[in-house]
């Protein structure tokens, strides 16, 4: 089943997915790794980070990193099972 976004001003809608690296980003987060160390491991910097995050934020129209978690959960996008959470 293929889930779409709701489209934003002249645009069209666009189903509701992640590339690769933004996977990278969300299951980063679920393991509950913080942007700084997200940016490390990715090599990227944390400017880059913080504005993929705001992009699928808005993209998604979810208002944090849990919901946007919870929903590509929901949606199968992320399987959970596959993902190691990290203890502190």
């Amino acid at each position: 089943m293929i889930h779409y976004e709701t489209p934003g001003r002249g645009r069209p809608k666009q189903p509701l997915g992640l590339t690769e690296k933004q996977k990278q980003l969300v299951t980063l987060s679920i393991q509950g790794y913080k942007h700084k160390d997200i940016s490390a491991l990715m090599n990227m910097g944390q400017t880059t980070i913080n504005s993929h995050f705001r992009h699928l934020l808005e993209r998604w129209n979810v208002r944090t990193r849990e919901a946007l978690a919870a929903k590509a959960v929901k949606l199968g996008i992320i399987d959970l099972s596959q993902i190691e959470i990290l203890t502190r």
